[in-house]
């Protein structure tokens, strides 16, 4: 199963639970097992919201993006962040018709975007395919890593969804409740266009 977002395709999206359902009812007082399917997706809703509000990616995962040649020059911005590592970089050759791997290329994540830099010498191959430049990376934060402030972001986020339920209207991020963007505002990383 792949999730396409962007140029970028999630090659095994996770489950989306980075609360646990036993952690979420403990903080919601709830202890009966009735809502445990509501309160489940909750956790996927409210951590798919996190992710759009803050550029992030919350569970560690392998993507595969692929860039135009025009855009290869000195680097390659990667807009998945935390970039963890790069598993391979391939160009696309056209006198083979394959992607040919490289390994001229040095990482330097951040707190915002990592960027794929190429070595000095770097020569841009010259390819008549629109996306010649493949590169497979795994990002988000690995199991247990999450920062706490995200976690209590989306148990604000679950408690306002599930003591709300049937009342709340979504409309963009303004279905993120005030507490849980009071969490997710220092890791959020704005884009301008």
């Amino acid at each position: 199963m792949t999730d396409v977002i962007g140029f970028y395709v999630a090659d095994t999206p996770p489950d989306g639970l980075i609360v646990s359902l036993v952690d979420m009812k403990g903080f919601l007082k709830v202890d009966t097992t009735a809502d445990d399917a509501l309160i489940t997706a909750m956790i996927k809703g409210a951590t798919i919201s996190a992710q759009k509000y803050m550029n992030r990616i919350l569970e560690d995962q392998p993507f595969t993006v692929q860039y135009p040649c025009s855009e290869a020059g000195a680097f390659n911005e990667i807009e998945r962040a935390p970039l963890n590592s790069i598993t391979s970089v391939k160009f696309w050759d056209s006198d083979t018709d394959a992607y040919v791997a490289t390994t001229d290329f040095i990482l330097r994540p951040s707190h915002s975007y990592g960027r794929l830099f190429y070595d000095d010498g770097f020569v841009e191959p010259v390819t008549d395919n629109a996306f010649a430049i493949e590169i497979v990376f795994q990002a988000g934060y690995a199991t247990g890593s999450v920062p706490t402030p995200i976690l209590e972001g989306v148990k604000q986020h679950v408690a306002f969804l599930y003591e709300n339920r049937g009342d709340v209207q979504s409309i963009g991020d303004q279905d993120i409740p005030t507490a849980a963007k009071l969490f997710y505002r220092q890791y959020r990383i704005l884009t301008v266009f």
